[in-house]
């Protein structure tokens, strides 16, 4: 057993040792432990569509190198642009433009939380964000009103 996990089952051994008779649901203790040996989900592919004015989803959920797909479903091109409007946003390196019709890609490596806008239209016009790995952010952004 690494130190870790015995660290971790004794301090969940001493708070319950009160309690004998009891069952955990009827003492009410829950615990959410996170075990860094078990791997995340990995992979996986999602695809937001770029619209006139806005993108479809403005949210969208992958896993740790999954790959998120813009597909440009409107009649005029769209330069996706990465940005960090806030504190918890990745600085990420991202600037494509995506012609009517076509599709551009990108796989994302590291969890986190990354923003990005469609030049074209402006910053806090069409913008979105992807949440990697699990990552959460209480953004509210300016473009999903």
């Amino acid at each position: 057993m690494n130190r870790r996990r015995l660290l971790a089952a004794t301090a969940l051994a001493f708070p319950l040792s009160g309690c004998v008779g009891r069952s955990l649901d009827e003492v009410g203790t829950t615990t959410e432990t996170v075990d860094e040996d078990v791997p995340q989900k990995k992979g996986g592919e999602e695809t937001v569509e770029i619209q006139a004015e806005a993108f479809s989803p403005g949210k969208i959920e992958v896993n740790v190198e999954g790959t998120v797909h813009w597909e440009n479903t409107s009649d005029s091109a769209h330069q996706i642009e990465s940005t960090t409007y806030t504190e918890d946003a990745e600085n990420w390196s991202f600037s494509e433009e995506v012609p009517s019709g076509e599709t551009v890609s990108k796989t994302f490596e590291k969890r986190g939380v990354y923003q990005y806008y469609d030049l074209n239209a402006g910053q806090y016009a069409m913008c979105g964000v992807i949440l990697v790995g699990g990552a959460k952010s209480d953004w509210e952004s300016p473009c999903m009103g």
